[in-house]
């Protein structure tokens, strides 16, 4: 088993990059978050070595720092819109890993805790 950290809504349970089905707001964030992703930075899952082949699979990073990387710009902004940190724990035969994020199936396992964007600093 390993520990997987997902940047996910409170409510909502998806991802910040999803927009669809959201209010105007948060189609914002998404679109501003898509813009400001850089190769090097944050990849799309495809140019990170992973192969989304079901639509049940969703990102998450083995480690705090991993996610620190990709979001520290954007803590406070995810903070105010309800994000936090979900934490997972995930069967290694479950978990595809990048060079900068991971695939899990997400819908296969139930939070185990949560940490607020702004004590993840």
């Amino acid at each position: 088993m390993k520990t997987v950290y997902r940047v996910e809504h409170i409510a909502y349970r998806h991802g910040p990059y999803i927009s669809k089905g959201m209010c105007k707001r948060h189609q914002e964030l998404s679109a501003r978050l898509c813009k400001a992703a850089t190769a090097a930075i944050n990849p799309l899952p495809c140019d990170d070595g992973l192969s989304i082949d079901s639509e049940h699979l969703y990102c998450g990073f083995d480690s705090l720092i991993s996610l620190l990387d990709w979001f520290i710009l954007w803590l406070d902004e995810l903070e105010e819109y309800d994000y936090h940190v979900a934490v997972f724990n995930v069967a290694d035969v479950d978990i595809q890993i990048g060079g900068k994020q991971i695939l899990f199936p997400r819908k296969k396992y139930r939070r185990t805790s949560a940490i607020r964007m702004k004590e993840v600093q």
